[in-house]
C-alpha cells in the first residue's frame, strides 16, 4: 500500500486564518485549503511545514505548536492512502508573497475564521476541509484523529 504524507498548516493572524486558492491539473475549478503540501522522501513533517509555508505563501516559520489534528484517507481505487497532519504555527515571519515551484498556488489571503471554516466545510475534496472546518469550530479537540474510507464516504473520528 503507497503512503502519502501532507502536512498542513493554521497560521492565524488575530481572528483570520491564513488559506491558499490551489488548482491541480485535475482540478476543474480552484479550491481554497490550510497552506501545506506532500512531504518529500526522508523529510521531517515540521520541516516539509517550513518549507511548504515559505513556498505557497512566502512566511517563514519560526515556531510550530501542537499536532492539531490527522487525516487518514484509504483510496482503495488507487491502492493506497494519505496521511494528513495539520499543526497550528505559533510564530511566523514575513508577508504574503506566492513562491510556489508548482504553479499550484492561485492566491493567499488571511481570512475572517468564520469565513475560513465556511470555505473549508465546503471544500471539494470534504476529507480535507471538514477536519480543519470542525478543529476551528472547536468541534473536536487537539489531535483528533479522522478516518475516510473513499469506497463509501464513511467519515469516523477517533479521539
Amino acid at each position: 500500500m503507497k503512503t502519502i504524507l501532507i502536512v498542513q498548516a493554521i497560521i492565524r493572524r488575530g481572528d483570520h486564518v491564513l488559506l491558499v486558492e490551489q488548482q491541480g491539473p485535475n482540478d476543474a475549478v480552484p479550491n481554497w485549503a490550510l497552506p501545506g503540501g506532500r512531504v518529500e522522501a526522508g523529510e521531517p513533517l515540521t520541516a516539509a511545514l517550513a518549507r511548504e509555508v515559505r513556498e505557497e505563501t512566502g512566511l517563514a516559520v519560526k515556531s510550530i505548536g501542537p499536532l492539531a489534528f490527522v487525516t487518514q484517507v484509504l483510496n482503495p481505487a488507487h491502492h493506497g492512502q494519505v496521511l494528513a497532519f495539520a499543526y497550528e504555527v505559533l510564530d511566523w515571519d514575513g508577508a504574503v508573497a506566492i513562491d510556489d515551484p508548482d504553479g499550484l498556488i492561485l492566491s493567499a489571503h488571511f481570512l475572517p475564521i468564520d469565513e475560513v471554516i465556511t470555505t473549508l466545510a465546503a471544500h471539494e475534496y470534504r476529507y480535507m476541509g471538514e477536519p480543519a472546518a470542525d478543529y476551528l469550530r472547536h468541534e473536536t479537540p487537539a489531535t483528533t484523529f479522522t478516518f475516510r474510507k473513499d469506497a463509501d464516504g464513511r467519515i469516523t473520528r477517533l479521539e
